[in-house]
């Protein structure tokens, strides 16, 4: 996508953000067509804002059960990702919520993917699940009251995601390593669970 045009609807919310404390959009429903002729604003902007962004899907309704949680995408447990579960530790706190970490992995190409050893598959995942512990231990520390459940699963990130957010209230989710960061900064995940997912979803700066 081209950059946006001075005056533009895109530009005005981008210059916006620049004091702004959070910014939020409604994210509208469309065909993998309308998605070509018309992107998007919360994926077109999700990546240049300078405060987080909030893109609420238009026919979400608040569910009394799914509010209660709040959904983090995990990705490799770096500086960037401690930084990500400590903002969601606080989003959690605030909103008096259960937090979900979740961190979903697969293999790099789709016949490795379906022929790889169920044990294999079973000791990456527990090994990914003790780094993961180990950042919570940390973090309920500092944020004592947090009900915090753990869950590292084989397979796509999106669809993981995009699955957990019809039980959430809330999906957090870092920027991620945009393809073509001149153009959106932003990362194929959070993408598609931007376009896909039930549930409002935060694209925090971290």
């Amino acid at each position: 996508m081209p950059a946006a045009p001075p005056g533009s609807v895109l530009q005005t919310l981008v210059r916006a953000s620049r004091d702004a404390a959070m910014l939020v959009v409604e994210h509208r429903r469309a065909t993998r067509t309308q998605r070509h002729r018309a992107p998007s604003t919360a994926i077109a902007i999700a990546g240049r804002v300078h405060c987080p962004l909030v893109s609420v899907p238009e026919d979400w309704q608040a569910s009394c059960t799914a509010g209660g949680c709040v959904t983090v995408g995990i990705d490799a447990p770096d500086r960037e990702s401690h930084a990500l579960a400590e903002s969601a530790f606080r989003l959690a706190q605030r909103r008096r919520a259960r937090l979900r970490m979740v961190h979903a992995w697969s293999m790099s190409s789709r016949y490795d993917d379906a022929i790889i050893d169920p044990a294999v598959a079973e000791e990456w995942s527990r090994a990914y699940r003790t780094r993961l512990q180990r950042m919570v231990s940390d973090l309920q520390a500092t944020h004592a009251g947090v009900e915090v459940t753990v869950e590292v699963t084989h397979g796509g990130p999106a669809k993981v995601l995009v699955a957990r957010s019809r039980t959430s209230g809330l999906v957090l989710l870092g920027r991620g390593r945009s393809v073509h960061p001149l153009v959106d900064g932003l990362g194929s995940v959070a993408r598609a669970v931007l376009e896909d997912g039930h549930c409002p979803v935060e694209v925090a700066t971290v």
